[in-house]
């Protein structure tokens, strides 16, 4: 079987990203979305996160086995065994970093932003959670010497 690099799944987290990006600045805009992002923006910022931290814990001699097996999809405990390996020399984490990843973290687990599933949700403002994602792929593509393919990190 042939090995996955970290910065492999690094460009699929600048992927998502740039996704995220894109229906944000286009679906994002319409009547409806003032206060909240729509669901796909969320998921895409999901995965671009989860990646980003699992080809920063690769990178850091993490297995892909563990990585599926223990973390699974759990932004928090990806986040956590990255403190340990120093990712905030990196990259910044702040209080509303943490507090929206905390919030988002409960939906994205149980799938809220992929299946409707009725109740009311307490959802993160998506400018904390996408700055952060935006400043988490970005750092790391400095990193691992990766060109991002986004055209534009804007919010």
């Amino acid at each position: 079987m042939d090995k996955i690099a970290p910065i492999d799944i690094l460009r699929f987290a600048d992927d998502y990203l740039c996704a995220a990006l894109c229906v944000d600045k286009n679906i994002g805009q319409e009547s409806g979305y003032e206060i909240f992002a729509p669901n796909p923006v969320f998921y895409l910022t999901g995965l671009s996160i989860e990646l980003a931290l699992k080809s920063f814990l690769l990178h850091n001699g993490i297995s892909l086995n563990d990585l599926k097996a223990k973390y699974r999809h759990d932004l928090i405990k990806l986040l956590d065994k990255s403190k340990e390996y120093d990712i905030e020399k990196i990259v910044k984490i702040d209080a509303h970093d943490a507090s929206a990843l905390l919030c988002f973290n409960k939906l994205f687990v149980g799938d809220d932003f992929r299946y409707i599933k009725p109740g009311e949700k307490e959802v993160p403002m998506f400018g904390y959670l996408g700055s952060f994602n935006i400043r988490l792929v970005r750092s790391l593509c400095e990193k691992f010497g990766y060109k991002s393919k986004c055209k534009t990190y804007s919010i």
